[in-house]
């Protein structure tokens, strides 16, 4: 008697603004961005201890900044509905083709404010890697810190990571960054390289040592 397949259901959930994903047991969901998000964007990346950490992103964070994002929320509306796919397999592929992790957007559902980022993306093979690599970022406003939203949060993007067959993320911190570094140590990451990150002009230069974390999912 042969066996039937086992079909997983996706984590992610269809909603009257689009697909999202919540964070168990709370008021917040991660979500698609929205052209009128710009002053919380502004607001949340804008804040010295959001903001100081940030490498590749504007800082200060500008409106024209946040045209990137309004020219992708079209494409990121297509991806993220491929997210509803019981298929993990083409879940994983669409992941791939990503510039911006679709819901990465961390709204209060109440409000419809945004009040955190996150990111999950993928880097090509290399020869140590030949899977190629899974890396996150994430930033929650500092006002809401210390309650446990960046823990759901980081949780909910494990889940559907894994969902989707990964079976590695890394993230990589600043060595002076210490909060977020206890904070990937509390959900299992572990410690794997020191390497030093050059750090662009316009935020003073130089070269910063950052150390990266990495779970086993």
């Amino acid at each position: 008697m042969s066996q039937s397949k086992i079909v997983r259901q996706s984590p992610v959930q269809s909603g009257l603004d689009g697909p999202y994903l919540l964070l168990s047991n709370s008021d917040y969901r991660l979500t698609l961005w929205k052209d009128d998000d710009v002053q919380e964007a502004i607001d949340l990346w804008n804040h010295p201890e959001v903001g100081r950490w940030a490498c590749f992103r504007s800082y200060p964070y500008t409106t024209q900044a946040y045209k990137w994002i309004s020219n992708i929320i079209p494409s990121q509306l297509n991806s993220a509905e491929t997210f509803l796919s019981n298929n993990p397999e083409e879940v994983l592929e669409n992941l791939k083709k990503c510039d911006l992790f679709p819901l990465s957007a961390l709204r209060d559902k109440n409000t419809g404010k945004v009040i955190g980022f996150c990111n999950i993306g993928y880097k090509a093979p290399e020869d140590d890697k030949p899977q190629g690599t899974w890396e996150i970022a994430y930033d929650i406003h500092p006002n809401l810190q210390g309650k446990g939203i960046g823990r759901k949060l980081i949780i909910a993007l494990l889940d559907f990571a894994r969902y989707a067959g990964i079976k590695e993320i890394i993230a990589y911190v600043e060595v002076l960054n210490i909060p977020s570094t206890t904070f990937l140590q509390k959900l299992g990451f572990v410690y794997f390289e020191e390497k030093t990150q050059k750090w662009p002009d316009n935020k003073g230069g130089g070269e910063r040592i950052i150390r990266g974390y990495a779970k086993t999912l």
